[in-house]
């Protein structure tokens, strides 16, 4: 797996940081291939130290945790790697001249228990990282320090910016690199946007919803559902996307798990494959549907911010908002999951894909 320029030059970028302070931000949009960056920066780090690291790379949701170990194990090959999640707890312990990594699930590995048992890392890479000041986060990273003063930390997010106004700097002290959404776009790294709206009639304006945070969170979603989920609404939505998405396969972003169902059972009731992911589900049963989105088994899958990050699925060529957001950090992690170009060698009866449409 060979690294394109951007990742070369942003991985060049945080070992520069590194060899100077103890942690650093790399802020890369999606679609940047951050599994595959957080591979290239623990061997340069191992490289930079000349020696075997043991390194702890911390996700908040399990399919994040499996991608991030899959691409590692296929970029590191030789490192040990070990799952540190509900199932399984156990750390990685560093082999010859490789090192170690463990992938960690941050809400469990951040209970006493757990953490009472890290051994010493070299290395901590945080996904997500915008979660970081988080009190969970906070916690892991302290302990990671207590055992190893001279720890490193590198965070990874396509968003540095939170809705509750926390401020990385809490966390970070540099951003090594900040990798632009235009740049790998002009470069052909990824497919541009290209918008359509549907005119339809809401039940009320946004105006009236209510806002977390004091007013500075995102809006209330159970009252942006009484304006959108309607019928009607979901109807023109359907005929917007019948007539410009043709084939396209499609991922829908709604309010709440309710308002999912409805329009994923409309979408069936027109006569179009379709999928729901929600978090109420089974692991097993989210990974099934999206299985079979990436088989082309459904064109179409529904869900409620279950599949706002982390999820990598070239195929999509069309992205459907149905829920608005006061932050246009999230609107562009939602748009960004339909940007990724597609490797012929993966999908090879998909057509090229020139842009995505939303």
């Amino acid at each position: 797996m060979n690294l394109r320029p951007y990742q070369a030059r942003a991985v060049e970028s945080v070992s520069a940081q590194l060899a100077q302070r103890d942690d650093t931000l790399l802020v890369a949009p999606t679609g940047s291939g951050k599994s595959l960056l957080i591979a290239a920066v623990a061997e340069a780090e191992r490289q930079r130290l000349a020696r075997p690291i043991n390194v702890l790379v911390g996700q908040h949701r399990g399919e994040l945790a499996r991608q991030n170990r899959e691409r590692f194990e296929r970029f590191n090959r030789g490192w040990a790697t070990a799952a540190f999640d509900a199932d399984t707890k156990r750390f990685a312990r560093p082999q010859g001249f490789n090192g170690a990594a463990t992938f960690a699930m941050v809400p469990t590995l951040c209970q006493p228990k757990a953490l009472a048992q890290i051994p010493a890392f070299d290395l901590v890479l945080l996904d997500e990282a915008h979660h970081a000041p988080a009190p969970t986060w906070v916690r892991t990273i302290a302990a990671a320090r207590e055992k190893n003063p001279a720890l490193k930390l590198v965070g990874f997010t396509a968003t540095p910016e939170r809705g509750d106004g926390k401020a990385l700097g809490s966390v970070f002290g540099s951003v090594a690199e900040q990798i632009g959404l235009g740049e790998l776009i002009e470069s052909g790294f990824l497919v541009p946007p290209r918008a359509l709206a549907a005119e339809a009639e809401l039940a009320g304006h946004l105006r009236s919803v209510s806002r977390s945070c004091g007013g500075r969170g995102d809006f209330d979603m159970t009252e942006v559902a009484k304006l959108i989920d309607q019928e009607p609404i979901t109807n023109r939505v359907i005929d917007l996307w019948q007539e410009a998405a043709g084939s396209r396969r499609t991922i829908v972003f709604c309010s709440t798990v309710a308002h999912a169902r409805h329009v994923a059972a409309a979408f069936k009731a027109r006569g179009f494959a379709s999928g729901v992911v929600t978090g109420e589900d089974e692991a097993a049963q989210r990974a099934g549907a999206l299985r079979a989105l990436a088989r082309g088994e459904i064109q179409v899958i529904v869900n409620c911010m279950t599949l706002t990050e982390g999820f990598d699925e070239q195929s999509l060529g069309c992205v459907v908002i149905l829920r608005p957001s006061a932050f246009r950090s999230l609107v562009i992690q939602i748009i960004g999951r339909g940007l990724r170009i597609v490797d012929p060698a993966i999908y090879p009866g998909l057509p090229v894909k020139r842009d995505c449409l939303i």
